[in-house]
């Protein structure tokens, strides 16, 4: 099974991160995988869910 390329930069990114220090390649690609969920929630953001019984 092969991973999907455009969601690889996370895991890629962290690598860079624990291995060399450097954030910002799993900081861009954990952005852009939020965005397609609608974005990060801020402090303070509260979401109501209702139980579909």
């Amino acid at each position: 099974m092969q991973a999907d390329p455009e969601r690889g930069a996370l895991l890629g990114g962290y690598r860079r991160l624990c291995e060399r220090g450097e954030p910002q390649g799993f900081a861009d690609a954990a952005a852009e995988i939020l965005a397609l969920a609608g974005g990060p929630l801020r402090e303070g953001y509260a979401r109501s869910w209702r139980a579909a019984l």
